[in-house]
């Protein structure tokens, strides 16, 4: 599954230009902040000079373009994020 995350973020990254972003997915130190997260929106916020939240925003709407129920956006918005529910 981290692989599969890693990838799809990729993939959205190499759509905005930004093909070398290092960025970390992993299972968080907290058991109740989910299953994985990722600095990913924390990385890609420095470079383009916007929040971090809104490129988690960004991120996740890029990715799935409405084919997610809103709980499921909450969650994947949530891992951008590093949040937990």
């Amino acid at each position: 599954m981290e692989k599969a995350i890693r990838v799809a973020i990729n993939d959205v990254l190499i759509s905005w230009g930004l093909s070398d972003v290092n960025f970390v997915v992993e299972h968080p130190a907290e058991f109740t902040h989910g299953d994985y997260a990722s600095n990913v929106a924390m990385v890609v916020a420095k470079r383009k000079g916007e929040a971090p939240r809104q490129v988690a925003e960004q991120l996740v709407a890029a990715r799935f373009k409405g084919r997610l129920s809103m709980l499921n956006e909450l969650r994947l918005l949530a891992l951008a994020l590093s949040i937990s529910f």
